[in-house]
């Protein structure tokens, strides 16, 4: 035939090719086993060859065979004669068609004829081997699971046991060993090819055993030399195995086959372990657990066991390259002792099952587990019930029972699969994983089973908010959650961490478990259709809620996982099911796009571990996502199906033109399509405006997609445009999927494509910059170099890409301004907000883009009015401060969608007030119920920021925020008045009226004259004792040149002479209730002119424990648990049901979600309890609290409060995303907590205020805690001393506290509240990502002008009186004070040293601290470093001269205490915190700013027009990548590093006020 021409005629392949293939596949090779020369002279004597032999025929021959044999055999060619051409050809044509058949071990055969071996061919037909192998290889891994399931639902059942993958690699072994050295070479090719392709070939009992067994036999045959030199052994025989095989006497050659093929069984082994290393686990337990029938009593040495044990103990679990990182600090093997204890525990369990009794008994104890577990799905088991290890022990023992038994006791099995997942427990899960993967391999059939309750699982997890559906870590915005003045919570983030692990680790080890089980059969067609069903449905049920997946940081890598594992199944083809294939592919797209259409967050987790497991799983998703090529084969659909899709094809023309046209893909790797139309998006958009107003309707697939103001006052495409889109079309008729013609579906999911290709970079660079700031080389990491480019893209296809991502997902068009910082994306994205706003009426983020239309064209400092400068605040949030018209003016159309916009946070809605948007009434309501969705305890904090807001207040709106704040809280009322008294004048001595005077005298007489009752006597006892208090400056001031010891004196006379009133609390403190005074506490601070003084009050506050809040916390227990039952009756039933029944207590398969997780609750706080009425607490001064006395001034301080959950806990939690209820359950309460004392603003609105007691009066003060509520020292630029912390003392419902504060009179304090006030938003936004950074924003209220109230830095000295003390070398004084540098104290010391400088390193840079020494610079007592007085931040500093011109201040003994030269470890990881907080401080530069230009106006001296918000701004970087940005940090630390200019300001300093250094 070949001869002849026929196989070369594609008209005779076309009728007889099957024929041929079919004779082909059962064919021998065709050289006859005893020929010699066949080829060079047999061959040419073949009377049918001689007979076809012709010049032209011989030319076609070899034409042929070019493209088949190697370069370096192209010369070969033309030298072999017609007959050996035909024969090379008619061999590559039957072995190619029995590799399609199925079988590639035949050509092996042609290597061990000494006719082949010995031909000058033998290179041809070696190109012919690797030919064969490779379509061996495609033909396998290209088999359909479409195909498997049409084969199995029309009856049909697949190759006997074993399958024919399996029987050819067994053979392809076999053949590895063998005598002839080219075989032998070919045959391990040929295995190490096929499980390159797909390594689940190797994951059967027998080809683990074939593999092994051969090891030994090699061994063998190299051993018998010892045994008998001179009577070489030529067969070795394998009993298990029933294989001899045969060696030469070589020794040599015996030495070298076994050298190659055990490191070839090693790689193959490692190369499984690698896709499914559970599966291979459990298959080399089998391996070792079954007596070698070679030896009778398994004594003597067997490689091939010894191989199996170091490969399995060398198994690394959990995906990514983050399993690396155990190895790389031991050269120990990770999985030896888990291998061990289960290869042990496998014997064990197997030789006590007892048939007969173990069913009842194990179904038994599971029930009893899973009635406890139902009660509350995912939390602990009661403490008198079963431990987790139990559990663990007795589910082990019901795996191995069933794998024992004759038959599948469906129940148990069941019970396995449900009894972990209820639990939820990590720890639990990955032993589950090991046990249903032992069911799997020794009990094939229970496979559907367990793939069946996993998918119903699914569902009832969804149902139960658990795993990665769980929404108790909802992450706030650092300026959406409370801000306090409170040390930042360093537990905070380990407890939050702990807590979000506990419940997304169990579900991420689910997750994987499928992703193996997928992995291990997916190129296996005789099991993958049960796996692959199952995923799919688990793909649809998560698709159909992936609104409920948590948007946590820490859920990045199960979701991409997720979206991993659905692309991959996407590569198995669904020829026979395109809409299946469509459907599958955009839900994918929607779930990942939803990740990106957050804003971008970094990762929680401070373990490199998890960051490197992130970025691999990150990478993993971008190859698979890449390699995802639509297929939507369709067949013709009826005309009347086009006429009725006619609408949804017209605008899907639209999407067409939305393609990355004129753009280069990222990094050369992201696939880009061309435009289907020259139109640009912006003029389709017009032309699609009046028939097609919602863009959402360019993705059809896009149904499960929820848009809040679905009406955009445009009215809806009438039945006669429809029309007429359908008569344009063309008259042929189109195939269509999904009601989209084919081909505009396949360009839409190339596009998705690009889009998501470029967004995975974009992520795999952020995490990337986050795990290795300082741009390390560290092993385990992976290599994102290549990810690393910045994407160039022209202007027309940064727009493209943006209308691709709203056509996606209109928030995903959103967040790309905040990872690409093109002008093009902003400019696009506001045409198409404008356009379209009822899409994003729930994305506060998109607000600023449509508000930036209602002003005049200006960019910021373009205008010196009033106007001007407020509007600065809101053109910070703008991209590069711009304010480009984009848009024609808005109308009413797009202005009513403000009445229904999600809220912005509350500094920014206060900015919308300040600016020219206030001229706006749209604006201004908007702007208002913005202010109104938030409590008191938020909006609280940005009191200077309301007072400011007054100076454009035109329509009064501010002043009405005010006003109805102040009738909530009387704590913000009293607030509020005394920075409006500290605003009225523009000088110290309140000569010079401010122009705001008039309006603040009007609202503080209204506030006043608001109150009445106890509410006014509450008012005027406060501010009473607050003005005695502060009035002893002013009798101090004839005093200045006094003494200290008069000056004291002259206090403690004044301090005695006031009373103190049952209520009145600290400005400081205002959560804390002043019950005595210390009156030998007076001291007198240094100062030139000025007459500043410090005093010791006793404080109480309310204690957080007591039966009404344990009875609270008991109550929202059982309210907020799921239960899966509904009562404790029927669990208790269930339980005693027998085990015929126990079925019955399984989860039904629908099953409604539970009730919400946030009710109120409260916590305990630590406190020492005082027995007795008389008992005492020592003060910090050795003096005794007289608790007698206090208990009378206790008993008129009537405090009822209203406790609420997430009041009562730390702010640092509710900010990160922990529930308060999560807290409860993980029995970590915080320590540091407030509380809140609201009235509802519905109440307030509804006229109801509260008159009762003063302190029920709403007292809604953002609650901070100071410093801890412990008694200190002064500590002030001139003078510091050491204090001690005060024990504190409970007397009833109270904790009694001594606090430290200093008055000032005559020194403008509103400087330092700013810069606090900014420290403390530096510490919310720490602490969203999970940064272990500490900061100590400690409280300043200015009071009146030139007045305030300073907390004092509790525990703490100044490094100026250190070297008062003699102190010369702070690294002496660690080692002197923490039992010197081997110390845990001392390492711990200098880790809170690094990380409290790391984080006012990078503020100083920020802010500008200037005038930092030593006078300026605390320690405290646990190494904290702590920066206070704030008088020159900004655009000002000392004398008006530039001294200190490095970012921040980095001396040489500070990095002696970091290890003394910048490769210590200690420094090292201050880099890498500084770069950390520079890096999560960007995306909040609009906010941030924002705080600062609201008091633009408030006649700081920090301030100098405009451009000190342009500086500021520069330098965020905000132009700047990631990496970029992280690599200008570090220049920060280089230039800082030693820097000389901040020597020579200590140098200043001492001189001239003899501060040493």
């Amino acid at each position: 035939m070949v001869a002849r021409g026929y196989l070369l005629d594609k008209s005779y392949v076309a009728v007889y090719g099957r024929i041929y293939s079919d004779l082909a596949a059962h064919a021998p090779i065709l050289v006859h086993p005893s020929s010699v020369n066949y080829l060079e002279t047999e061959l040419e004597c073949s009377s049918v060859l001689l007979r076809e032999s012709s010049d032209a025929g011989l030319a076609r021959l070899r034409q042929a065979l070019a493209p088949l044999v190697s370069p370096q055999s192209q010369a070969l060619l033309r030298s072999i004669g017609f007959a050996q051409a035909a024969f090379l050809l008619a061999a590559y044509s039957v072995e190619i068609a029995r590799a399609k058949a199925g079988s590639c071990a035949t050509v092996l055969r042609y290597f061990s004829n000494s006719a082949v071996a010995s031909s000058s061919l033998l290179p041809a037909v070696e190109s012919i081997a690797g030919l064969a192998i490779a379509a061996y290889v495609r033909e396998t891994t290209s088999r359909r699971w479409s195909v498997e399931a049409s084969l199995a639902a029309s009856g049909l059942e697949h190759e006997t046991s074993p399958p024919r993958v399996i029987a050819q690699v067994r053979e392809l072994m076999v053949a590895s060993c063998h005598h002839l050295e080219l075989v032998s070479t070919w045959g391990q090719r040929f295995v190490d090819r096929i499980l390159r392709a797909f390594p689940q070939a190797l994951l059967d009992r027998t080809v683990v055993c074939t593999l092994l067994e051969l090891v030994q036999l090699v061994w063998k045959s190299c051993k018998a030399e010892q045994d008998d030199q001179f009577v070489p052994v030529y067969w070795f025989t394998s009993r298990t195995l029933d294989v001899t095989l045969q060696f030469p006497d070589s020794i040599s050659y015996r030495k070298s086959l076994f050298e190659q093929f055990s490191a070839c069984a090693r790689r193959w082994l490692e190369l499984v372990a690698g896709a499914a290393p559970m599966e291979l686990e459990t298959l080399l337990q089998i391996y070792l657990a079954t007596p070698c029938d070679d030896d009778d009593l398994n004594y003597e040495p067997h490689i091939g066991r010894a191989l199996a044990l170091e490969v399995a103990t060398g198994i690394r679990y959990g995906m990514g390259a983050a399993a690396d990182v155990s190895v790389a600090a031991t050269a120990l093997p990770p999985n030896a002792s888990p291998f061990a204890f289960r290869l042990g525990q496998r014997g064990f369990l197997r030789g006590r099952i007892d048939p007969t009794t173990d069913a009842q008994t194990l179904k038994r104890t599971l029930t009893d587990v899973y009635v406890l577990a139902r009660e509350s799905p995912g939390a602990p088991l009661p403490a008198d019930g079963p431990s987790i290890r139990e559990v663990a022990d007795a589910m082990s023992h019901a795996t191995h029972f069933v794998v024992a038994a004759p038959h599948v006791d469906r129940e148990l099995l069941r019970l396995l699969v449900w009894v972990p997942l209820t639990l939820l427990d990590a720890g639990l899960m990955r032993a589950t994983s090991h046990m249903w993967t032992t069911l799997i391999v020794e009990r094939s059939e229970v496979e559907v089973l367990v793939m069946v309750e996993l998918t119903i699982a699914w569902t009832w997890l969804v149902q139960q908010h658990l795993g990665l559906f769980s929404q108790r870590f909802e992450p706030k915005s650092p300026f959406a959650a409370r801000m306090s003045y409170t040390p930042s919570d360093k537990s905070a983030r380990a407890r939050a961490y702990a807590a979000i692990s506990r419940t997304l680790a169990p579900h991420m080890q689910l997750i994987e478990f499928i992703m193996q089980r997928f992995d291990a059969v997916k190129h296996l067609p005789y099991g993958n259709f049960s796996v692959v069903n199952a995923i799919m449905r688990i793909l649809q049920v998560t698709f159909d809620n992936q609104d409920r997946i948590t948007t946590n940081a820490l859920a990045r890598g199960p979701l991409f996982v997720l979206v991993h594992l659905g692309f991959k199944l996407l590569k198995m083809g669904f020829e026979s099911s395109p809409i299946l294939e469509a459907k599958l592919r955009d839900g994918l797209y929607r779930l990942a796009f939803r990740w990106f259409a957050l804003p971008p967050c970094w990762s929680f987790s401070g373990s490199k571990a998890t960051l490197a497991r992130e970025i691999q799983i990150l990478i993993d998703t971008r190859h698979t996502v890449k390699g995802d090529t639509p297929v939507l084969c369709t067949t013709p659909l009826p005309a009347a199906k086009w006429s009725a899709a006619g609408s949804g094809s017209a605008l899907a023309s639209r999407g067409s033109s939305s393609s990355l046209a004129g753009s280069a893909s990222s990094s050369g790797n992201s696939a880009s399509t061309q435009p289907l139309t020259p139109l640009s998006p912006s003029k389709l958009l017009h032309h699609h405006h009046h028939h097609h107003p919602h863009l959402r309707h360019l993705n059809p697939l896009s149904r499960h997609r929820r848009h809040a103001g679905r009406a955009s006052g445009t009215p809806a495409p009438t039945e006669n445009s429809s029309a007429t889109s359908a008569t344009s079309l063309p008259e042929d008729e189109p195939d269509l999927i999904l009601n989209m013609p084919r081909e505009q579906l396949k360009q839409r999911a190339l596009r998705n494509r690009a889009l998501l290709l470029l967004l995975l970079e974009n992520e795999i660079c952020r995490m990337a910059t986050w795990a290795n700031p300082t741009d390390q080389k560290i092993g385990y990491f992976p290599d994102v170099s290549r990810f690393a480019r910045n994407a160039e893209m022209t202007e027309q296809g940064w727009q493209n890409l943006v209308v691709d991502a709203w056509v996606a997902n209109p928030r995903l068009a959103v967040q790309l301004t905040k990872r690409f910082s093109h002008p093009a994306i902003t400019r696009e994205l506001t045409s198409l907000i404008c356009k379209f706003p009822g899409e994003l009426v729930q994305e506060p983020e998109a607000l600023t883009l449509l508000m930036d239309q209602l002003r005049p064209s200006a960019g910021v400092g373009v205008s010196s009015s009033r106007n001007g400068v407020l509007d600065a605040a809101v053109a910070a949030t703008a991209p590069n401060g711009l304010f480009n018209n984009l848009a024609a003016p808005l109308t009413f159309r797009e202005l009513k969608f403000l009445l229904y916009w999600a809220p912005v946070p509350p500094i920014t809605s206060t900015a919308y007030l300040a600016s020219s948007y206030s001229h706006h009434p749209l604006a201004l309501q908007y702007s208002m119920r913005a202010l109104e969705c938030f409590s008191v305890d938020i909006t609280f904090f940005y009191i200077p920021q309301l007072v400011q807001a007054l100076r454009n207040d035109v329509a009064g709106y501010a002043e009405r925020a005010i006003l109805s704040s102040a009738q909530i809280s009387q704590h913000f009322a009293h607030q509020i008045i005394w920075n409006m008294k500290a605003n009225m004048y523009k000088d110290e001595d309140s000569q010079s009226p401010d122009s705001l005077k008039p309006a603040l005298d009007r609202i503080i007489d209204t506030i006043v004259g608001g109150l009445s009752g106890e509410d006014r006597l509450y008012y005027q006892k406060e501010f009473s004792f607050f003005n005695e208090v502060t009035g002893i400056s002013g009798k101090l001031k004839p005093f200045i040149k006094k003494s200290k010891a008069e000056k004291k004196r002259k206090i403690d006379e004044e301090m005695r002479q006031i009373k103190v009133e049952t209520g009145v609390y600290l400005p400081s403190n205002p959560e804390g209730t002043v019950v005595d005074i210390d009156y030998d506490s007076g001291r007198p601070l240094q100062s030139h002119a000025k007459a500043p003084f410090m005093a010791t009050f006793v404080i109480s506050k309310p204690q957080e424990s007591g039966d009404e809040v344990q009875e609270l916390l008991k109550r929202s227990e059982r309210t907020v648990t799921p239960s899966g039952h509904g009562d404790t009756e029927q669990s208790s039933e269930i339980s005693g049901e027998s085990s015929d029944n126990i079925a019955n207590a399984l989860p039904p398969i629908v099953e409604s979600a539970s009730l919400s997780d946030d009710l109120p609750a409260a916590v305990d706080e630590d406190a020492s309890s005082i027995d007795g009425p008389g008992s005492t607490a020592l003060s910090p001064h050795g003096q005794d609290i007289d608790m007698q006395h206090l208990s009378s001034k206790l008993a008129g301080a009537k405090l009822q409060l209203q406790r609420t959950l997430s009041s009562a806990l730390s702010d640092a939690p509710d900010l990160i995303g922990i529930s308060a209820h999560e807290q409860i359950r993980s029995g970590r309460p915080s320590r540091d907590s407030a509380r809140s004392h609201n009235i509802s603003r519905t109440a307030a609105a509804e006229g109801t205020q509260s008159s009762s007691t003063p302190r029920k009066r709403g007292n809604s003060n953002a609650r901070s805690t100071p410093a801890k509520s412990t008694a200190t020292t002064a500590a002030d630029a001139g003078n510091s001393a050491r204090s001690s912390t005060s024990p504190r003392a409970a007397q009833g419902n109270q904790v009694i506290s001594r606090l430290s504060a200093i008055f000032k009179v005559g020194d403008d304090c509103r400087q330092d509240v700013l810069a606090l006030q900014l420290i403390a938003v530096f510490k919310n936004i720490f602490t969203s990502c999970g940064l272990d950074l500490y900061l100590f924003p400690y409280r300043v209220v200015a009071t009146a002008p030139g007045c305030g109230v300073i907390d004092v830095i509790p525990n703490s000295i100044s490094r100026d009186q250190m070297g008062r003390e003699k102190v010369n070398s702070l690294s002496d004084y660690f080692a002197t004070k923490y039992r010197g540098v081997d110390s845990i104290q001392y390492q711990q010391a200098r880790s809170n040293f690094v990380q409290s400088l790391a984080a006012y390193s990078v503020l100083s840079y920020l802010l500008q601290f200037k005038d930092r020494h030593n006078g300026n610079i605390m320690l405290d007592d646990q190494g904290h470093i702590v920066h206070i007085d704030f008088g020159f931040i900004l655009d000002i500093a000392p004398g008006g001269i530039t001294f200190e011109s490095a970012p921040f201040k980095l001396t040489t003994e500070y990095i002696e205490v970091m290890g003394g030269s910048a490769d210590a470890q200690p420094f090292k990881l201050f880099c890498e915190l500084c770069i950390k907080a520079y890096l999560a401080s960007r995306p909040y530069a609009d906010q941030i700013i924002q705080v600062v230009a609201l008091m633009l106006d408030s006649g700081l001296p920090c301030f100098k027009g405009e451009s000190t918000l342009a500086k500021l701004r520069s330098r965020f970087q905000l132009d700047k990548t990631e990496r970029d940005a992280a690599q200008f940090m570090a220049d920060r630390i280089s230039d800082s590093y030693e820097n000389k200019r901040t020597v020579m300001y200590d140098q200043f300093q001492k001189a001239t006020n003899g501060i040493p250094y």
